[in-house]
């Protein structure tokens, strides 16, 4: 029984969009679990839009996703080269045999007589195919248009009736009809190869046994299928899964927000989250389980779970699943993952004490959605004073927030400590002498040493802080609202 083998063949025309990071996800899985080969092929004859540098960032971004392969154009294989644009005359040589059995022809109509036929079809309630203009050329006018310098496509004769019929492992069976597929082109005219015919000819000598992608090719699919008949090849299976779509059902596109791997992970999403996001789109593959890990993906994975069902991406669950992959880390984990962000914010774990830097990375990964919200504790932890926020300039200018403040500060200042067991004492005279509870207290001196309202617990900031940089936030805190109420009382 011949091993498995399965691809994923990207365009270099731009950042990795993840729907494509999800079929590259699911081919790998689907490889794991039946130790097949994965191949990465770049089909690159989109001569306009490709750019290496693409291609450099859609492998930079499938690696960051811990996606591997095992053939492809950064490492050796049998059935290269794995760029289309370096297969130009294996296709030429194919395109010729048509040719030359006239089971294709070369069409000489322009863009804008395609693309006005193609309106009056739909005007007309038709669904637009290309009506064979050029199938039956007499030499003269074949003569007149070279005259005219027109350059042809080529295309194949494709059957006027009959069915085309081919297996889909989420599908079934899928057919069509044969009347409404038209003469579709092999060659643009440019002498670069269309996609249709191609990724036939590169999937056969590839000897790619299961073709996973997404359903919008589900129509490319019998075009490929007469492909496979012309040149009396077996036709690999093919498993079209559903396409990412937005909350308004429509299929997702930047109109919806971030549709990049990069994006993502330069908002500090990790990629063991995408991935286990990804593959949960579409399904539940453990009833009643969410949080996988790649290894725990391989087992669980199963195309038709992943597959039929509509997959709509939602951001903000995406968040959540990287908030419960962050819970996980150790602090020492956290602490590296949080460390770029943090310094392009300017704070740096550097010179640190090993204990102090972990402590703060607990903090942050039991608080973060992603690595990047990091940054908002730098106020908080590194810098010498917090920043307000506007709410809180309102809270610290009333009176009684004043006096609670005040309080702290003047028992504080006879025992300054941030020692964990001193301050609760230090909190608990506090609470007597005020009569007041420790909710009331906690809010206003949480407000002037963190200069937000909510978030950890005073009690694991304060041990964080210096004596000196806790007693600077006070007088700072009670310098402002004195001020506010000067101001007040001016007005």
């Amino acid at each position: 029984m011949r091993k498995e083998r399965v691809r994923f063949a990207p365009s270099p025309t731009g950042r990795l969009h993840i729907g494509n990071a999800r079929t590259a996800l699911f081919n790998y899985l689907f490889a794991a679990q039946n130790e097949a080969a994965f191949i990465l092929r770049i089909e690159d004859t989109d001569i306009e839009r490709s750019d290496p540098e693409h291609e450099h960032q859609l492998i930079e971004a499938l690696k960051w996703l811990g996606i591997e392969w095992d053939e492809g154009p950064d490492r050796s294989g049998r059935h290269g080269p794995y760029r289309q644009s370096e297969r130009i005359d294996l296709y030429r040589k194919y395109v010729d045999a048509l040719l030359e059995r006239d089971r294709a022809y070369y069409c000489y109509c322009t863009d804008e007589e395609l693309e006005k036929t193609r309106k009056e079809m739909l005007l007309s309630g038709v669904a637009p195919k290309y009506p064979g203009t050029c199938r039956n050329l007499t030499q003269k006018e074949r003569a007149a248009f070279e005259a005219a310098r027109r350059k042809p496509c080529i295309r194949l004769r494709t059957p006027n009736t009959g069915v085309i019929r081919f297996q889909d492992k989420i599908h079934g069976t899928v057919t069509f009809k044969a009347e409404d597929i038209g003469d579709f082109v092999l060659m643009r005219s440019n002498g670069m190869p269309s996609y249709n015919f191609a990724v036939v000819i590169d999937d056969y000598y590839m000897e790619i046994t299961t073709v996973i992608r997404g359903e919008d090719h589900l129509a490319n699919t019998p075009r490929q299928a007469l492909l496979y008949r012309e040149f009396g090849w077996n036709a690999p299976m093919f498993a079209h899964h559903s396409l990412l779509m937005g909350d308004d059902g429509s299929k997702l596109s930047k109109r919806h927000g971030v549709t990049s791997v990069e994006s993502f992970r330069d908002m500090g999403v990790l990629p063991e989250s995408l991935i286990n996001y990804f593959a949960l789109l579409g399904g539940n593959l453990v009833e009643g389980r969410e949080i996988f890990s790649l290894g725990e993906l391989i087992d669980a994975f199963s195309l038709k779970k992943a597959g039929r069902s509509p997959a709509i991406f939602s951001q903000s669950r995406l968040l959540w699943v990287n908030q419960q992959h962050l819970k996980r880390k150790s602090p020492a984990e956290t602490a590296v993952l949080v460390e770029p962000f943090l310094e392009k914010a300017g704070n740096s774990f550097r010179g640190r004490e090993k204990s102090w830097v972990e402590a703060v990375a607990a903090i942050i990964g039991e608080n973060v959605k992603t690595l990047k919200e990091a940054r908002a504790y730098g106020p908080i932890l590194f810098e010498e004073l917090p920043v307000y926020s506007e709410r809180v300039r309102q809270r610290l200018a009333q009176s009684e927030v004043r006096e609670i403040i005040s309080a702290f500060q003047k028992r504080f200042q006879l025992s300054p400590s941030n020692d964990k067991s001193d301050l609760a004492a230090i909190l608990g005279d506090v609470r007597s002498g005020l009569g007041k509870s420790g909710r009331d207290i906690f809010l206003p001196l949480r407000m002037a040493i963190t200069g937000i309202e909510s978030g950890p617990e005073l009690d694991r900031i304060l041990p964080l802080l210096s004596p000196g940089a806790i007693e600077k936030r006070l007088q700072a805190a009670l310098a402002f609202s004195a001020n506010e109420a000067e101001d007040s009382a001016k007005s």
